[in-house]
């Protein structure tokens, strides 16, 4: 006789591993057939959808539902609603981390001396931008916003501008924080999920 334990381990097993092995072939799929058209701009790597796309984060997600449908199963006992739970806390953690993604690792900052110009460089995700003064204060763009730009920036002593941005390089940092801390949340589900279950077939 299969112990219960193991019984719900290989029930969960299965489905997550299918989306494993889904998720990891579409992120590879995507990786290869974006290659050629990369010079589209809504294939930028900053792009959310293409960000979930081209690495592990998407995998995470993925094993999270698997983890969330499990535990609402044993919670709810009714497939529909259980489903419906699933799908409302997993779409949750992914709006919440979809707010917070660009912050899960530390932004690159850049000055410049113009503050009549703003030069980016192609791959760079700008998170904010303004103007700098003589002391460092960096002022939002929004107090120059006047008929006279030049007139203001003397007024408040403007001498260039900053930026905060993730180059390029920031993609797999990124990735791998948000995969973490997602994995991380799955895992206590998962964790959860056999607690209720052991207690209900101890």
């Amino acid at each position: 006789m299969v112990p219960p334990v193991r019984w719900l381990a290989a029930k969960v097993a299965v489905p997550a591993a299918a989306v494993a092995v889904t998720t990891v072939g579409l992120t590879v799929l995507f990786r290869i057939l974006s290659g050629p058209v990369s010079w589209d701009h809504r294939l930028n790597w900053h792009e959310r959808q293409v960000f979930l796309a081209s690495g592990p984060t998407l995998l995470a997600h993925g094993l999270l539902a698997v983890a969330v449908g499990a535990l609402a199963g044993l919670l709810v006992r009714r497939t529909l609603v259980a489903m419906s739970v699933a799908g409302l806390a997993t779409g949750t953690v992914m709006i919440v981390m979809s707010a917070l993604w660009t912050r899960l690792w530390a932004p690159a900052v850049a000055t410049g001396r113009d503050p009549d110009s703003v030069q980016f460089s192609a791959g760079e995700f700008v998170l904010d931008s303004g103007l700098l003064t003589a002391s460092g204060e960096r002022l939002p763009d929004s107090v120059c916003f006047t008929p006279q730009p030049t007139a203001c920036h003397a007024e408040h002593d403007v001498v260039g501008r900053w930026r905060e941005y993730h180059p390029d390089s920031h993609l797999w940092p990124l990735q791998l924080v948000e995969t973490g801390i997602v994995l991380a949340v799955a895992a206590a589900v998962a964790y959860a999920a056999f607690r209720v279950f052991r207690r209900r077939h101890a």
